[in-house]
Order: C-alpha cells, then structure tokens, then sequence
C-alpha cells in the first residue's frame, strides 16, 4: 500500500485541467477508468477531483470497488456534493468526519466556497476542491492551482482552510 505522498507523486509535472475531457492519470488502477490513462501525445493534466480519486486508488489499489465509486467519487451530480466522503467511507478508506473536523493526520476533503455550492458561471459544482492534508504536519496536498505544474505541497493553518471554504468543509481521516 502506497502512502498518500508517494500516491501523489504519480501527478509530478502535471497541470490543473480546466475542461472534464483533459483528465488523464498515469496508471490504471483499481476503480479508475482505463480510458482515462495518459497516452502519447495526451497532456498532463488532471482536475482537484480526478486527482484525488487516483490518489486513493493508488493507495487502496487492493480494494474491491464497486461499480459506483469513481464516479462517486468525482461528484457528477450536482445534487450530491458530498458524494465523495459517502464512497470513501463504504469503501473503508477512513471514518468520515464532521463538518470543519481536522483528521490528526492524513485526511481527504470535499471543500465548497460559498452556500450556492460555489456557482461559477452557472456551474452549480464548480466552486468546490478535493485535497488532502495532515493535520500534525500542517500540509495541504492537491492538484496545481490553475496554470501552475503540481502536485501543490503547502503549508497551510486547517484554520484558514475553513475561512476560505466558508460553505463547508468536510472529509475522511484515512485508515
């Protein structure tokens, strides 16, 4: 089993995808869609959600995974926003955690920015951000920011994270 850093630096070099269709990752493994591996000539690039999802996959490549988890896992349905922290835990990644809660040390995350779910542009699921963080170390993991080469590794207060997410913040500390 892969821990949650080495998972994510299978992402080294990658950039933000801004459009669904520029999604790829570099291996199949477990829930994820061979269809989206990086094949020559693909760009390197993955969005918060598909970034996140791989990392699980990579770590809990073991795991039986249903039918249903990557695309819970990816949040495409508007109507279910959390969807992520529910496949996480069915699928024994970790214990959910309540709204705001800080896992001590690796945790996953579903952020949103404001209580219209962030709508930007009419996209109703476009303001929010999936990330990792360790609690004891203060470091946030994610995908890059827009236009910057990632994975991001900061040093962010848990504090700050909730001020900016200010429609919620929510998440599973890892197993």
């Amino acid at each position: 089993m892969l821990s949650l850093p080495e998972a994510a630096a299978h992402f080294l070099g990658y950039r933000y995808a801004v459009a669904s269709q520029d999604n790829r990752y570099p291996v199949a493994r477990g829930c994820l869609p061979s269809g989206l591996v990086l094949q020559p000539g693909d760009q390197r690039r993955v969005d918060c959600s598909t970034f996140i999802t791989a990392v699980v996959c990579y770590m809990e490549a073991e795991r039986a995974w249903d039918q249903s988890a990557y695309a819970d896992m990816q949040i495409m349905d508007a109507a279910r926003l959390w969807s992520p922290l529910d496949a996480w835990e069915r699928h024994g990644v970790g214990r959910a955690m309540a709204v705001g809660e800080m896992a001590p040390r690796w945790g996953i995350y579903q952020s949103w920015v404001d209580d219209q779910a962030a709508a930007i542009d009419g996209d109703p699921i476009s303001g929010g951000h999936q990330w990792a963080y360790h609690g004891g170390l203060g470091v946030r993991i994610h995908s890059s920011s827009r236009g910057a080469t990632g994975p991001t590794r900061e040093h962010v207060a848990f504090g700050d994270l909730l001020k900016y997410y200010k429609a919620g913040v929510r998440g599973v500390e890892v197993a």
